[in-house]
């Protein structure tokens, strides 16, 4: 009687142990699955949006909402977002959510700042489906959203996303300033590192792709630049999100890394992304556009 009770226990344990091993598998798979399928026809991003909102102020503080939607036309067999979120020009905040069967994600969070700041945003909607005939699509949008936020010792806290005064053009020129004198060295750096000919390439920054939406990459037809787009956000997810690997093997985490350099060969080859480290290592990823 013993015995056979615990043969039971031994083979309620080993059941258990396989549903979580089995739950943990899918949970990595989906993790690292962002995946360019041939584009759909059919289902298409009905709502997308990220949006950076001021909140709440104190005398040294304030709180920011940080938020990212999307819904596509139908439900599909998994939706992701990945969100990227810059101040000045350094990475200080990463989103990545998914759920499987379902048209809609919904995330937010709230970002405490003190400095004055240029907060960017870019996000990379997807989702993956599964046809009836075994075959798998795809669909794919971005959204970007920005904020400069104004911390004076002279004034209250104030934030707006594009200049209505002369106070607020001034500031916009001085934040973009920092941040674009910022990019550009360390931009500078890395092509310097990995000795490119910069002549051979069209240069564009991680945080302006977002335009790419509708518009095509030159030389390109609008669907070629789509599928560009979802391997790169392939290759940044994998590379760049989930962690950058370094020369010893180990794995830096992309908070406080360089907003990403895009050099788009003008021979129509492949592209090259570009990026700093918070530790000061250079990384280089090439995608082949062939």
């Amino acid at each position: 009687m013993i015995k056979s009770k615990l043969v039971s226990y031994i083979l309620i344990a080993v059941f258990i142990s396989v549903i979580t091993t089995m739950l943990l598998i899918n949970q990595t798979r989906v993790k690292e699955s962002i995946i360019f399928f041939p584009l759909s026809s059919e289902v298409i991003f009905s709502k997308a949006y990220t949006a950076i909102d001021e909140i709440t102020q104190t005398n040294n503080e304030y709180l920011l909402q940080w938020e990212i939607y999307s819904e596509t036309s139908e439900d599909v067999f998994l939706r992701q977002d990945v969100s990227l979120l810059f101040e000045n020009g350094k990475l200080v905040d990463v989103f990545f959510d998914w759920e499987e069967h379902s048209s809609k994600l919904n995330q937010s969070k709230k970002i405490k700042g003190e400095d004055s700041s240029h907060y960017t945003s870019i996000t990379f909607h997807y989702g993956e489906i599964h046809l009836e005939d075994n075959s798998i699509k795809s669909v794919q949008t971005m959204s970007s959203d920005q904020l400069y936020v104004i911390h004076s010792p002279f004034s209250d806290i104030q934030s707006f996303k594009s200049p209505r005064t002369d106070e607020e053009k001034e500031w916009q020129t001085i934040l973009d300033r920092i941040s674009n004198q910022q990019q550009e060295y360390q931009w500078k750096r890395l092509i310097e590192h990995f000795k490119i000919n910069e002549e051979k390439y069209n240069k564009q920054s991680l945080t302006s792709i977002y335009q790419l939406n509708n518009q095509s990459l030159e030389h390109y037809s609008l669907e070629e630049t789509q599928k560009i787009l979802g391997h790169l956000w392939e290759g940044l997810y994998k590379n760049y999100v989930l962690g950058l690997k370094k020369q010893d093997d180990s794995i830096e985490g992309p908070i406080g890394s360089s907003v990403p350099l895009i050099l788009f060969a003008k021979d129509h080859s492949h592209l090259q992304i570009l990026i700093q480290g918070k530790s000061g290592e250079k990384y280089q990823f090439i995608q082949s556009l062939n």
